[in-house]
């Protein structure tokens, strides 16, 4: 068992049997600490929001408007410590991009784009979103028009894939790839075969109905007025 195979194998509840899903964990810490070791392991990483832009791809006082959003219940003091995990983790994958160890794909939902939740942070973060767009050749970002229903009225997921092993030797893989969507019970992580299959679809239709990515960049542009 690899390493990735081994952290997916943690993942899952000791009532599931190993059965390749884990349903409704909890978000906070914990959960950002998970998603940033699937992050560190990965060679790929597909993510979708229709509400918010992509946690990899916020800037600070973005992150702590969303997550304030999000979570209005969240002590002051949590919602801070939340932000801060999450800003480790944006650091972690920037740092696997700079090593040209990653390709980060993102479809955003136009409303995303649109919707101030505060609007100095709102500027902030689609200045920093076309940076890292024009910065970063690893970032791609797609924008899913706003009358365009998402397929299967998915409105968040990850989708890790993962590099072969060292040795070579992917026939026995269990875990090739993870995915991950979140709902008001919680996340769900799943490996499995079938679970991944209704994702990737997804993912394709998100890309198919999704504007190019120069469009994409020229939308962002517009709406800042850049």
């Amino acid at each position: 068992m690899d390493a990735v195979e081994r952290l997916i194998w943690e993942l899952r509840s000791n009532d599931q049997w190993g059965a390749g899903r884990v349903e409704a964990t909890e978000y906070g810490v914990p959960n950002i600490e998970r998603l940033t070791c699937l992050d560190a392991h990965a060679c790929v990483i597909r993510s979708y929001n229709v509400l918010y832009v992509p946690g990899l791809l916020q800037h600070p006082s973005y992150a702590l408007a969303a997550t304030r959003a999000a979570y209005p219940r969240l002590s002051e003091s949590e919602l801070r410590r939340w932000v801060l995990m999450r800003s480790a983790r944006t650091q972690a994958f920037l740092d696997q991009l700079a090593a040209d160890r990653l390709t980060g794909i993102f479809v955003i939902g136009q409303q995303a784009i649109m919707h101030e939740i505060e609007t100095e942070a709102h500027a902030r973060q689609l200045e920093y979103l076309l940076r890292l767009i024009d910065t970063q050749p690893g970032i791609r970002v797609m924008i899913l028009p706003f009358a365009t229903p998402p397929p299967l009225f998915t409105a968040h997921l990850f989708l890790w894939a993962f590099p072969e092993s060292e040795t070579g030797e992917t026939e026995n893989r269990s875990t090739p790839a993870c995915a991950y969507m979140e709902n008001p019970a919680g996340g769900t992580y799943t490996s499995r075969i079938d679970d991944l299959a209704r994702v990737r679809s997804a993912w394709a239709d998100l890309v198919s109905a999704s504007m190019g990515l120069t469009e994409s960049r020229s939308y962002i542009a517009e709406v800042l007025g850049a």
